[in-house]
C-alpha cells in the first residue's frame, strides 16, 4: 500500500469506526483490513484504493498547475496547494462516511451501486472548486493584466517545474492503473 493511501485510511478509519457506534454498524479492524458490516449481513472492505489518494492528487496537480499563473509568492503558492490537498482528503472522510450513512438508510448495496461511483468525482470536483476560491486567503490572485504573455510566464515555470509536474502526472496515471487492475481482479474474484 502506497504511504498516501495508508495515511488516507489511517484518517478515515476512526471516523467510520465513530460513525458506525452511533449508527449500529459493526466494524472491524483484523490483519490489516478493515471492513464494515451491516445489519443485512453485507462486509465492505474499506480498501486502499477508498483512502480518497487518487483526489489528493488530483486537486494537487490541479492546483500546483494552476499556481503556475498566480500571482504571490512560492510559500503562498505551496501552502495553497497543500491546503487544497487537505480539502480532498477531508472531503473523502465525509464521503466515506455518506457511503456508510447511505448504506444504513438505504441498503449496502444502494451505496456501493448509485453513490460510490460518483461520490470520488463530487468529492475532488468540490475540493478543487473550494481551494480556488480560497486562494485570495492565502494572497493569490489572478494577474489582472499580465505583463507577459501567458506562454511565456509558463515558461519560466519549466523546466523543473514542468519536470517535477510530468513525474507527478506519470505516479498518478501509474497508481489509477493499480486501483483499475485491483478493481477488476476483485471483480474476477466474485465481487459485484
Amino acid at each position: 500500500v502506497v504511504p498516501l493511501q495508508r495515511a488516507g485510511i489511517a484518517v478515515a478509519w476512526p471516523a467510520l469506526q465513530a460513525l458506525g457506534a452511533v449508527a449500529g454498524v459493526r466494524t472491524t479492524d483484523a490483519a490489516g483490513l478493515h471492513a464494515v458490516g451491516f445489519a443485512d449481513g453485507t462486509m465492505v472492505v474499506v480498501g486502499a484504493t477508498c483512502a480518497g489518494a487518487s483526489s489528493v492528487l488530483g486537486v494537487g496537480l490541479v492546483l500546483g498547475s494552476t499556481s503556475c499563473v498566480l500571482r504571490g509568492t512560492t510559500r503562498q503558492k505551496a501552502t495553497w496547494v497543500l491546503a487544497g490537498a487537505a480539502i480532498a482528503l477531508v472531503g473523502n472522510i465525509l464521503r466515506l462516511c455518506v457511503l456508510l450513512l447511505v448504506g444504513v438508510v438505504t441498503s449496502p448495496s444502494a451505496a456501493l451501486r448509485f453513490v460510490h461511483p460518483v461520490a470520488g468525482v463530487v468529492v475532488t470536483l468540490g475540493a478543487t472548486a473550494v481551494s480556488l476560491a480560497l486562494s485570495p486567503r492565502f494572497g493569490l490572485e489572478v494577474p489582472r493584466r499580465p505583463t507577459h504573455r501567458v506562454d511565456e510566464r509558463l515558461a519560466r515555470c519549466a523546466p523543473r517545474r514542468i519536470t517535477v509536474a510530468t513525474a507527478v502526472a506519470i505516479a498518478v496515471a501509474a497508481s489509477a492503473n493499480v486501483a483499475y487492475a485491483s478493481i477488476w481482479q476483485l471483480d474476477r474474484l466474485g465481487g459485484s
